[in-house]
């Protein structure tokens, strides 16, 4: 339980990507996973079913953004904006630890931007 953020098709409230049934969304959310793992070392384990589940996550990705509001459903315009405009922190100016949040975030977001997603909070 906390904070959560899920994919969402075209921004839509409670349309939910649901990767086990839309194989392009698993390839993508598989493959992002993967890659985070690969530069941090972990992830979050809810991305390949298209989601952040550990809240820690999810406020890397709300801090960075300027998202306050714990309830907010981002269309795929401002998924896409966001996701060329934020300014992510170099992981190894970061503690070890905090390193899988960031890429796990980033990771999400991207995956969002590219495959035409939006993006629900889930408080």
């Amino acid at each position: 339980m906390g904070w959560d953020a899920d994919a969402v098709y075209g921004g839509r409230p409670f349309d939910y990507v649901d990767p086990e049934q839309d194989p392009s969304a698993a390839r993508a959310f598989y493959a992002a996973s993967d890659e985070a793992v690969a530069l941090a070392g972990g992830v979050d384990s809810f991305l390949v079913h298209g989601g952040l589940d550990v809240s820690s996550c999810v406020e890397v990705l709300a801090r960075l953004s300027g998202e306050t509001n714990r309830q907010a459903v981002w269309d795929v315009e401002r998924t896409r904006e966001l996701n060329n405009s934020i300014q992510w922190p170099d992981l190894t100016t970061l503690p070890e630890t905090e390193h899988w949040h960031v890429a796990s975030a980033r990771a999400f977001l991207r995956v969002c931007a590219e495959q035409g997603y939006g993006i629900q909070f889930d408080p």
